[in-house]
């Protein structure tokens, strides 16, 4: 799986990223752009987001103060700007608003900065409120911001949009119908998803993207002890996708027992290739499948550190080096959620190198720091399994504002350390509880899911899939109001 571990490189996709971060610094320097630096606050020239949000020119920074902005909802359809909080978080909170029936935030235009924002509490009639609704064509980027309480966190993403979000934390988004995610990524070009903590999504998924090609490294993504997500990640249509470096656990009171997920809804995207590598997965769930794979061209499960129950891979794909275990030796303090190698760890020194998918190269680079922070990660000797280096010591940090976040090189690997005493055994973790039985869910509920699935499908642009879950209501449930709406339903454009 590749000869030379410690001269593999990122270069490819370093220009990219270099372009989708300068190009708002390039373009506000072409003719008609008005570089103009808008602010928002209690003594500033405008008061409102929604007030800036319609003075707005293509090339603008708009800066809004650190504070609470309740129902405070905007749309910004202008390209080449940068939205920023300044002094701290600006929040923006629903408070029974929204922009168009569709969230806190509509956002589309091109080359977009979004950073230092709170988005919170959105909800709309058809259970799809989003902190931020996305309807951007091309690059966009969301920085250092929280979205909590709202119906979806982010939700869309089509066509040739380019997302990449970093240093965000998702928590307690979803209506709780399982068809609202903590975030929900449409058939967009190219996901990103990076040095982000998404945590206790309700019913829904902690991670769901349909994009073409998905980059999800150096994450937290968990339910902990009282989340109900289904799955953690879960890429229904597959696609070019890349899950490296990151903690990823299934909590006791989850709804599935799948932690990443893969084509489960047919492989439809142009590329069906998977790299799921380096990652630390932990089932406190009591059963399962660390990663479920539908269907896939090509798929690669390598050096991951696998804890608790369950089958490690479901599907077709090359296996290397993974260890699973349920020895609590194998990481500092399982029930404290810190995952990084125990000294006696069976993980240690026991990885293989992952080599390249194409120009794309498979070793980790960085692990995740708490909370929604990064950094660089080198080997210490043999590479390690799992999502962290034993012994590492980092020379680069991860956060909000770099450019380069991902070394084109890696760092040269560090000589390992002296061996020391054997330390006494920790004492024993004990196995989680038993998972709880499924709810029993009524004809209304299930129902209440259908319909709101069908709107996700058609906000995603999947017409075929929205009809077939209205026809589901229909067939199953044909004399009920559910099944008039679901009617109505199809009648719409």
């Amino acid at each position: 799986m590749g000869t030379d571990l410690f001269r593999l490189t990122l270069i490819a996709g370093a220009a990219w990223l270099i372009a989708l971060f300068l190009a708002p610094i390039a373009a506000a320097g072409e003719p008609g752009y008005s570089k103009r630096v808008l602010k928002v606050g209690p003594d500033k020239q405008f008061k409102t987001v929604a007030a800036a949000a319609r003075a707005v020119k293509n090339g603008d920074t708009v800066e809004i103060d650190a504070g609470l902005y309740k129902g405070d909802v905007a749309s910004w359809h202008v390209s080449d700007v940068i939205i920023r909080g300044v002094g701290g978080l600006a929040h923006l909170e629903a408070d029974g608003k929204d922009e168009g029936g569709k969230g806190i935030w509509v956002v589309g235009g091109r080359n977009v900065v979004i950073e230092n924002i709170e988005f919170s509490g959105c909800k709309v009639s058809d259970d799809n409120g989003a902190g931020i609704r996305l309807e951007s064509e091309g690059p966009t980027v969301i920085r250092n911001c929280y979205f909590h309480d709202n119906e979806n966190g982010i939700l869309g993403g089509h066509g040739g949009c380019e997302l990449v979000v970093e240093y965000c934390e998702f928590f307690r988004n979803g209506h709780g119908d399982g068809y609202s995610h903590n975030m929900y990524i449409g058939n967009c070009r190219s996901f990103t998803l990076r040095h982000s903590y998404s945590h206790g999504a309700k019913v829904g998924h902690n991670v769901k993207s349909r994009a073409f090609k998905n980059v999800i490294v150096y994450n937290r993504i968990m339910d902990e002890a009282d989340g109900s997500a289904s799955y953690e990640i879960d890429l229904p249509n597959g696609g070019l996708s890349y899950i490296i470096g990151n903690v990823i656990q299934k909590g006791p009171k989850a709804q599935n027992s799948g932690l990443v997920a893969y084509a489960m809804e047919g492989g439809k995207n142009p590329e069906q290739e998977l790299y799921v590598v380096n990652n630390t997965m932990v089932n406190d769930f009591g059963k399962g499948t660390f990663v479920a794979i539908r269907s896939a061209t090509k798929a690669v499960v390598a050096n991951n550190l696998f804890i608790g129950p369950g089958k490690g891979v479901g599907g077709k794909a090359e296996e290397a080096a993974n260890l699973a275990t349920q020895d609590g030796k194998s990481v500092l303090d399982r029930a404290k959620y810190d995952y990084r190698l125990a000294e006696n760890s069976p993980a240690r020194d026991k990885g293989t190198d992952p080599g390249k998918a194409g120009d794309f190269a498979l070793a980790p680079v960085a692990q995740y720091v708490d909370k929604a922070r990064g950094e660089d990660r080198a080997p210490v000797g043999t590479i390690d399994i799992g999502a962290y280096e034993f012994g590492h010591v980092a020379t680069k940090k991860f956060e909000p504002g770099a450019i380069a976040l991902i070394a084109a090189v890696p760092p040269p690997a560090q000589p390992k350390p002296e061996p020391k005493p054997e330390p006494a055994p920790p004492a024993v973790v004990a196995a989680p509880p038993p998972s709880p039985p499924p709810p029993v869910r009524t004809p209304e509920q299930i129902c209440q899911g259908w319909l709101s699935m069908a709107r996700n499908y058609k906000n995603a642009g999947m017409t075929e899939e929205a009809v077939r879950c209205l026809n589901k209501i229909i067939q199953g449930y044909p004399d009920s109001q559910w099944a008039a709406q679901a009617k109505e339903e199809l009648k719409k454009p």
